[in-house]
């Protein structure tokens, strides 16, 4: 798995990336835990380390021509000509196919109409050899990057079921690096504050107290 910031989505029109930029800001309100999403280490982290790890919610999107010269760890190339004429207009321009294929340093998936595509010899080699590798398919698989034996195929947004996918236990470690989540490891959802309760026992009084800590309000065992 990626954080939004390590993925980039490619256009080949202007509309079309204002358009994907529209549905991103309004998918960031439905998934917002998703997108905020952080892994609470082992061991506690300076606050400059913190702020050097800190994961960005978000996702670039650019046309195929302004990207030329960046990169990103993966890309999504969206090819949106998809007719009975077989048209591809501009994009039966090598340069730019190069520019797209050419953008990630992980991973690049290309979202469009194959059977089209491969009609035009700037694709059809390209097409050729993915086909080739069996990678060319009508859905994605997507895998659950804490639990990687777990996997799902999905043809649309509307397969993707969060809520149901991976269910086995979250078990991370709580902000107060002692407790571990106790729930179920999707939808994705943050750390703290832990929920847990210990007894505390004040020694001059030899009563019991609730003892809340900054960041989690847990009740700890001490003989002070």
């Amino acid at each position: 798995g990626g954080s939004p910031g390590k993925i980039t989505i490619l256009a080949t029109y202007q509309g079309q990336t204002a358009l994907i930029r529209k549905t991103l800001k309004e998918c960031e309100k439905t998934f917002s835990n998703f997108l905020d999403y952080q892994i609470v280490t082992q061991q506690p982290k300076s606050k400059e380390r913190e702020k050097d790890e800190a994961v960005k919610p978000f996702i670039k999107v650019h046309t195929v021509d302004m990207y030329q010269g960046d990169e990103n760890d993966f890309v999504i190339v969206s090819l949106v000509r998809s007719n009975k004429e077989n048209k591809i207009g501009f994009l039966n321009q090598l340069n730019r196919r190069c520019v797209a294929q050419s953008r990630a340093r992980c991973g690049v998936y290309f979202i469009g109409n194959a059977d089209m595509f491969i009609n035009h010899a700037t694709w059809k080699p390209l097409i050729d050899r993915l086909k080739a590798d069996q990678r060319v398919d009508d859905y994605l698989t997507i895998t659950c990057k804490f639990h990687p034996e777990t996997c799902e195929n999905v043809k649309s947004s509307e397969d993707i079921t969060l809520r149901s996918f991976c269910r086995r236990p979250c078990n991370e470690l709580m902000s107060c690096y002692k407790h571990t989540c106790r729930k179920r490891c999707q939808p994705p959802h943050k750390h703290t504050p832990c929920p847990e309760k210990v007894q505390f026992q004040h020694s001059k009084h030899q009563s019991m107290h609730q003892l809340t800590h900054p960041v989690c309000p847990s009740v700890y065992l001490a003989n002070n």
